[in-house]
């Protein structure tokens, strides 16, 4: 029987250890903490409230087999299914609430009338190009580039947009602008040339066909993961949680051996890597040049009120480079907007340079919910707490993405063993995109597998 060794029990990891399995590979997944999941996991107070780490709401993929793996259990009690998402977005201290896209109308009159006029007399451009400025100034014109799109990566990334790779926006959803009223849109919408560029005025247009879900229990978005994880633990695969890889063993091109904290040697014909490859090339031994990645510091700040929130969104993304906030996850909106039931709990993410004082940063995000009008100033806190995530966001700067090439390219030409996926791979931004990626590439895989075998 052929062996594998899945390291990275994110999402990535999960899936191909449940493909792999199915398939007749002993499989063994290593995980660093105490959970699989990533920044899908969960976690629950004294008080018996969930907060997540990195809310998502779950989708299809429309791959059925897929979709038969991830979404096995969603018939049970417990689940919702959406139609709809309902984001919204501030800029400018104003909340509009029926997008995630950024609402320019809210700027400045001149400087919104000056960037639209620019929009619309873009023109076609080859890509790549230099970096994020070039970009958004083509695809945009420069005013909404300066005034839009500047201020913001450098309140998420800490960086100029000459400093940011073209795709950096990416990360964060950022390739449509709202810029006119429902008629006008659709209508420059039937071009595609403006297709890409402009969004519709709300998320009631354009919505896609996949179900979309969110556990009802308010239990937390951790509860899918932990089902994949069982999912996984009842085809054989063994979860070793708690472990990291401290050492690569290599035969010529091939990976043996992986030696984990605990001191036990796993052996593997395959070897899957979720995480970066700077740190595959290090426990492998590899030299090269290369530099760790470099990541934003997250903080998650989770909050419960004895009040309702003042907004029925599901998040709110503050794209206002004046506050700290970025974005605001109101549960209770997503599993009972129409009956606003406590715990009217919430979890704003913040992406900043490292923190020395995060009570202090925690009191200032508090003030903001109520400057933004989030939550009425009133409200009594009945909870609060801050957490600090690791390797929340890269900066992703010209140079991460080509140190990223590089060492993807490393281990290619050392390894003839080895599949990156998920943030080994690097090419795929959204949950959806790493799941797809996930599954073609382990598709691939195991025929290869199943031919050399037989």
């Amino acid at each position: 029987m052929k062996t594998a060794v899945v390291v990275g029990g994110g999402i990535a990891g999960l899936v191909s250890s449940i493909l792999l399995s199915k398939s007749g590979v002993e499989t063994v997944l290593i995980e660093k903490e105490k959970t699989c999941g990533g920044l899908l996991r969960s976690f629950r107070n004294n008080d018996g409230v969930f907060f997540d780490y990195g809310t998502h709401i779950l989708s299809e993929t429309m791959i059925k087999e897929l979709d038969d793996i991830l979404f096995e259990r969603m018939n049970e009690r417990g689940w919702e299914e959406f139609d709809i998402l309902k984001p919204g977005n501030i800029i400018c201290g104003k909340l509009y609430d029926k997008n995630q896209m950024i609402y320019t109308p809210y700027l400045p009159k001149e400087i919104y009338y000056q960037g639209l006029v620019e929009l619309l007399h873009t023109k076609p451009f080859e890509k790549p190009v230099e970096n994020l400025k070039e970009y958004t100034e083509k695809q945009f014109g420069k005013t909404f580039s300066q005034h839009v799109f500047a201020p913001l990566m450098k309140k998420l990334l800490g960086c100029k947009l000459e400093d940011l790779h073209q795709d950096a926006h990416l990360l964060f959803g950022y390739n449509r602008l709202v810029v006119a009223d429902g008629h006008t849109s659709r209508e420059l919408k039937k071009s595609p040339f403006f297709e890409s560029k402009i969004s519709f005025e709300t998320f009631y247009e354009g919505v896609s066909p996949m179900k979309k879900y969110y556990p009802s229990d308010r239990g937390g978005v951790g509860k899918w993961p932990k089902q994949l994880q069982e999912q996984a633990e009842a085809l054989g695969v063994k979860i070793l949680t708690g472990q990291t890889v401290r050492k690569i063993n290599v035969q010529g091109e091939q990976v043996t051996s992986v030696e984990i904290d605990n001191g036990d040697v796993l052996f593997c014909d395959q070897l899957i890597w979720t995480l970066s490859p700077y740190l595959l090339l290090k426990a492998a031994n590899i030299a090269f040049d290369g530099k760790p990645p470099q990541f934003r510091t997250m903080t998650l700040h989770h909050f419960v009120f004895d009040r309702p929130f003042s907004v029925n969104n599901f998040f709110v993304y503050c794209n206002d480079a004046n506050y700290l906030s970025f974005r605001i996850t109101l549960y209770p909106n997503i599993t009972n907007s129409d009956e606003r039931k406590p715990p009217y709990n919430c979890t704003v993410e913040v992406l900043s340079d490292p923190v020395d004082n995060l009570e202090r940063l925690n009191c200032a995000i508090h003030r903001e919910l109520i400057d933004l009008k989030i939550i009425e100033e009133k409200a009594n806190v009945l909870y609060r707490n801050t957490q600090k995530v690791e390797a929340g966001f890269p900066v992703y700067t010209n140079e991460f993405v080509k140190q990223n090439e590089l060492q993807r390219k490393l281990v290619k030409e050392n390894f003839s063993n080895v599949s990156l996926l998920g943030k080994g791979n690097g090419v795929s931004f959204f949950m959806n995109e790493v799941l797809v990626e996930t599954y073609k590439e382990m598709k691939k895989l195991i025929e290869t597998i199943s031919h050399q075998y037989n």
